[in-house]
């Protein structure tokens, strides 16, 4: 995306997109709507994270 913003060459917003909508059908866990956090159908339960992954500093 930031090479599309750079250059406005649409070729770099087309790839950009195709590679989200890969990742989104890969991932999509289709009884959720989430994110599976693998694509791995062996696993014996479904990992689904649903926190950002950023961690919150409390200083008192």
């Amino acid at each position: 995306m930031r090479l599309f913003q750079a250059t406005g060459d649409e070729s770099y917003f087309d790839f950009s997109k195709e590679i989200t909508d890969d990742a989104v059908n890969i991932f999509k866990d289709d009884e959720t709507d989430l994110l599976r956090y693998s694509n791995n159908k062996e696993l014996f339960t479904k990992l689904i994270v649903v926190d950002d992954g950023v961690f919150h500093l409390q200083i008192q």
